[in-house]
């Protein structure tokens, strides 16, 4: 697996959002991301933007789930204890 330097900019709300797509086997629906992650439909809509944009998650029908990547950067981000 390379080495992946995450990006300095993820906010912990963000990183919540990763969690709660990271403790997932199939995709889910942003209301199941707000439920998971404790978070309103708009922040958590926000958060799927940035990552979406960011490459981190993928959406497909409403239902999102992390990317290759979105995988790899949650990795580095629980192991250096970051939020």
């Amino acid at each position: 697996m390379p080495c992946l330097e995450p990006d300095k900019n993820i906010s912990e709300e963000a990183k919540k959002v990763m969690d709660a797509l990271g403790g997932t086997v199939e995709a889910i629906e942003r209301q199941a991301v707000a439920k998971i992650s404790g978070f309103n439909l708009p922040l958590v809509s926000r958060k799927l933007r940035e990552l979406k944009d960011r490459e981190l998650i993928l959406e497909n029908d409403g239902k999102y789930s992390l990317t290759d990547k979105g995988r790899e950067v949650l990795e580095v981000l629980n192991k250096q204890g970051r939020f």
